[in-house]
C-alpha cells in the first residue's frame, strides 16, 4: 500500500508529494524521527516506510487524494474507509503480538484480499 500511495501521488505532485499530499505535516515529522531512530537497518528505505497503518488510511482518504488517485483503485470511499476502520484495531493487536480471534482472522483475510485485488487490478490497467 505504501508503494501504491507513493506512485499515485508522485504522478500528480512529482517530488513535492509529501509536502502537497500528506494531510498532516506532523505525520511527516514522526516518520523522520522513526527513520533517524532506525540506525540498525542497513537496507534502502523511503520516508513513507516509517508510516503507520492509520497514516496510510488518512493519506488515501484525504479528499483531493481520493478523487484524483485512489477512487479509481478502491471504488466506494465509504466502503473503503469502513474496511480500514475495522482493520485498524486488528492491526494494533498484531503489532502488539496479541492473539487474533477467529472473527478477526476472517476479517483480516477477507479485507486484505479485497484491498490487494483492487491494487493488483489497478496496476494491470496501467
Amino acid at each position: 500500500m505504501r508503494r501504491l500511495i507513493e506512485d499515485k501521488l508522485q504522478t500528480v505532485a512529482k517530488k513535492n508529494w509529501l509536502k502537497e499530499r500528506v494531510p498532516d505535516k506532523e505525520m511527516i515529522e514522526r516518520w523522520k524521527e522513526r527513520m533517524e531512530e532506525d540506525t540498525d537497518y542497513e537496507g534502502e528505505s523511503r520516508l513513507i516506510d516509517y508510516s503507520d497503518f492509520g497514516d496510510l488510511s488518512s493519506i488515501i482518504l484525504k479528499g483531493d487524494n481520493w478523487k484524483c488517485c485512489f477512487e479509481s483503485v478502491f471504488g466506494n470511499k465509504m466502503q473503503f474507509e469502513a474496511k480500514m476502520v475495522e482493520l485498524q484495531p486488528i492491526r494494533k493487536r498484531i503489532g502488539h503480538s496479541r492473539t487474533l480471534s477467529d472473527e478477526d482472522n476472517d476479517t483480516l483475510r477477507l479485507y486484505s484480499q479485497k484491498i490487494l485485488r483492487s491494487i493488483e487490478k489497478s496496476a494491470e490497467k496501467e
